[in-house]
């Protein structure tokens, strides 16, 4: 279809057509033309959880050793999410592909290759090479474990790995991100010196290529916690999340120059911050807003919305997001951004064994709570862990694993799989306005784009009119433009869109 006039019936010259409605939808009403010709009511979707319609682990004596080995990654070229999980010394993975309303799995892999039960295992998948950085622990260093790296290839169910890479023999709890152009900055907790590093990695081929190592990227800093690390795209810098030696939360803003990662500048978050608890960060590239999420003393898990330049973070609001203590196990905390909806889902695992994990959902640069604080499962279940990844179409794909005994210790034996669609709308699909109450897959006359729509109310003549998100008319500017009033019960539909 080229332009509008592809719609009309043959000999038609009017601007009133006739559609078939997808839905009950009233008189006077804005409507979106749908991908199958028919119409719906312009509308905005909240964020909706699927069940767990898939398990993609099952079999003993596999389990997930821990939080923090739990990871998951979305490779579009693939249309597949693949699961990575350590089990009695061995990375091990599944995948599966979600066709909008149920999941299919693959069988899950034999041993991949070593790695430490009990501790991080993290993936990031860079766009431009098609490929995954996955960074984890083997035996080794200064306290038996060393931060080690491996590149990931995708091809349908079976994932390829290419030879170990010793990110630093001292260095322990990675983490890996990069700026979707080939460079990945992979940041540890450097034990012997009390410090927090980073270093450059790239890919060649199937082999990692180490760069520029800094161990002292935040000097002053406490032995344990996580690592969270970011790419603010926007402005060409990354930021890590790291700890005082007091047991402040702390973020680190550094560039990476050449192959060499420089440090810029660095800011505690709020004092209340608990240092020994696990945290994570996201960047909302549509608000260019960095979310630092920690726990405060309250072990309470909270959310710092801040401010990201060149040279500086600025801390802009703390907020708490789940007045419930959550579990001391790095990784048992996790977000992932997705750019379609412009939304971060964070996931939280609560302290005690029968406590079901929650969830939230938030935007905007405030933040707004597009979902609360929720059980993502019943309470009976017990306690679990989540590791989500950005997927396709505005969704979040989650894998979860939950304990086989809800009273018994953080063992989780089986691994699930979950799906939340983000905030949507279809406001940019706007074609006109009712011209009379249609009933669900029953035809009724839309005065479309180009015609003037008498069928409106309100309205302030010689005004331009905007369709708003949830399908009301309002002269606030928004990205579609529905026309100019004639009167207040007439509006000229504007065409050029």
């Amino acid at each position: 279809m080229s332009n509008l006039t592809d719609l009309l019936p043959a000999g038609a010259g009017g601007k009133q057509v006739d559609f078939v409605a997808s839905g009950t939808i009233g008189n006077g009403v804005t409507v979106a033309l749908k991908t199958d010709g028919t119409v719906e009511a312009v509308a905005e979707t909240s964020p909706s959880l699927d069940s767990f319609e898939g398990v993609f682990l099952s079999s003993n004596p596999l389990y997930i050793s821990r939080a923090s080995s739990l990871s998951s990654v979305y490779v579009p070229t693939q249309d597949r999410t693949y699961f990575f999980w350590v089990s009695s010394g061995n990375m091990y993975y599944s995948s599966g592909t979600y066709n909008g309303t149920s999941w299919t799995f693959s069988s899950v892999s034999s041993a991949m290759f070593s790695a430490l039960s009990n501790y991080s295992a993290h993936v990031f998948y860079d766009s431009s090479l098609d490929k995954a950085v996955i960074v984890y622990e083997v035996t080794g260093g200064y306290i038996n474990r060393t931060a080690t790296a491996r590149v990931l290839s995708f091809s349908g169910t079976t994932v390829s790995f290419g030879s170990a890479a010793e990110i630093n023999y001292y260095g322990i709890q990675p983490n890996i991100t990069g700026d979707n152009n080939g460079v990945f900055a992979a940041a540890y907790v450097y034990y012997p010196g009390n410090t927090f590093g980073v270093r450059q990695v790239t890919i060649s081929g199937t082999s990692i290529v180490l760069g520029g190592d800094e161990t002292a990227m935040f000097a002053n800093g406490g032995y344990w916690g996580n690592t969270p690390v970011t790419y603010c795209d926007s402005i060409d810098r990354y930021v890590m999340e790291d700890i005082t030696s007091s047991g402040t939360r702390h973020l680190t803003l550094f560039s990476i120059v050449g192959t060499t990662p420089t440090l810029v500048s660095g800011v505690n978050l709020s004092s209340s911050g608990n240092g020994s608890l696990p945290s994570t960060l996201a960047w909302n590239s549509d608000a260019a807003k960095l979310y630092a999420f920690y726990a405060n003393t309250s072990t309470y898990t909270t959310v710092a919305i801040c401010s990201v330049t060149t040279s500086a973070i600025s801390i802009d609001s703390n907020t708490v997001i789940s007045s419930t203590t959550i579990d001391s196990n790095d990784g048992t905390i996790q977000s992932a951004y997705n750019s379609d909806v412009k939304q971060v889902f964070i996931g939280m695992t609560q302290s005690t064994t029968t406590a079901p994990v929650k969830y939230a959902v938030l935007s905007g640069t405030s933040p707004t709570f597009d979902v609360s604080a929720t059980d993502m499962y019943s309470s009976s279940d017990g306690s679990g862990i989540v590791a989500p990844t950005s997927g396709n179409a505005g969704r979040f794909y989650i894998a979860f694993a939950r304990q086989s005994n809800p009273t018994s210790s953080f063992v989780f034996k089986s691994g699930y799989a979950a799906t939340l669609t983000g905030t949507s709308n279809n406001s940019a699909d706007f074609i006109g306005i009712t011209d009379e109450a249609i009933s669900d897959t029953a035809s009724g006359s839309v005065t479309i784009k180009g015609g003037i729509s008498t069928n409106v109310s309100s309205l302030t003549p010689n005004q331009n009119y905007y369709v708003q998100v949830n399908g009301t008319l309002s002269t606030t500017t928004s990205t579609v433009l529905a026309g100019r009033a004639l009167s207040s019960t007439s509006i000229n539909l504007d065409y050029t869109t």
